[in-house]
């Protein structure tokens, strides 16, 4: 691969990444496959890879992770092909009575349905879904649940986050979809932290309905996500979104908060 978060993130946000990492000292080889280390003492002193033998200090392999539910044997409980244990939006396996959450589960996704998402938000809101549903009649679940893998991070000065569908994952479920790209500031110029978000928005053709939402940026850009996680699960469209009214004070936003802005540019 060539880019960083590829499975997450569109390029120009990758090599945003990258970028970031590159000012902070980090060298970033792609294309590279780690063939063999050089122990001493029990220390990896070198690493050989396909394109080069370096020296190092300290080695992390980050090489993810496997759901480890090989115990559980019986053929009526229904796993992905990682041994994800499948689960419903109330947090049910196929096996009457018995229920999964957490690193060895699916999440319930939006879009994706049956979707392996490793991550502490959905684990924490299908835990509390499950206890509430166990003391409840079954025919009064609490619930459902729905994911749409909402996720940032923030590399060096730069915060990154995603929402619903990626560009790739809209035309692998075979959308009519168009993108709304644009570079909207934080708040007015005349204010000394005023800086440039960028905004990426996946969203049907014909309905206008919002699907994915990608932002970066060194001020405020994560929390201008949320605004499409809730109209992501509202069903709501570019349309809808671009006469909310938002909070504005110079030192917090623009008279047209950038959320207004960047999905005017669907219409």
């Amino acid at each position: 691969r060539d880019q960083l978060l590829n499975k997450v993130y569109d390029n120009k946000a990758g090599q945003a990444v990258a970028n970031e990492l590159k000012n902070l000292g980090v060298n970033i080889h792609f294309s590279e496959r780690l063939k063999d280390l050089i122990v001493e003492d029990g220390k990896a002193k070198e690493i050989i890879t396909t394109n080069r033998q370096d020296k190092i200090d300290a080695l992390i392999l980050a090489t993810g992770f496997r759901p480890n539910t090989g115990i559980f044997t019986d053929k009526r409980l229904e796993k992905l092909k990682n041994g994800a244990i499948i689960i419903d939006k109330y947090g049910r396996t196929s096996i009457e009575d018995v229920w999964s959450v957490g690193d060895c589960a699916t999440v319930p996704h939006k879009f994706l349905k049956d979707a392996y998402i490793p991550l502490a938000t959905s684990a924490n809101k299908i835990g509390r879904q499950i206890g509430i549903n166990l003391s409840k009649d079954k025919e009064d679940l609490f619930g459902p649940y729905e994911s749409l893998g909402s996720s940032s991070v923030k590399v060096g000065k730069m915060e990154f986050g995603t929402t619903g569908l990626t560009e790739a994952q809209a035309k692998d479920l075979a959308y009519d979809y168009a993108i709304a790209e644009s570079q909207i500031s934080n708040k007015p110029g005349y204010m000394p932290d005023s800086s440039k978000i960028d905004f990426r928005i996946i969203y049907e053709n014909k309905s206008y309905k919002i699907l994915g939402a990608r932002v970066f940026g060194e001020r405020d850009a994560v929390l201008r996500l949320l605004p499409f996680t809730t109209a992501i699960h509202a069903g709501l469209t570019t349309e809808d979104l671009a006469y909310y009214d938002y909070a504005y004070s110079p030192p917090f936003a623009l008279t047209w908060e950038a959320v207004n802005t960047a999905v005017s540019v669907a219409k």
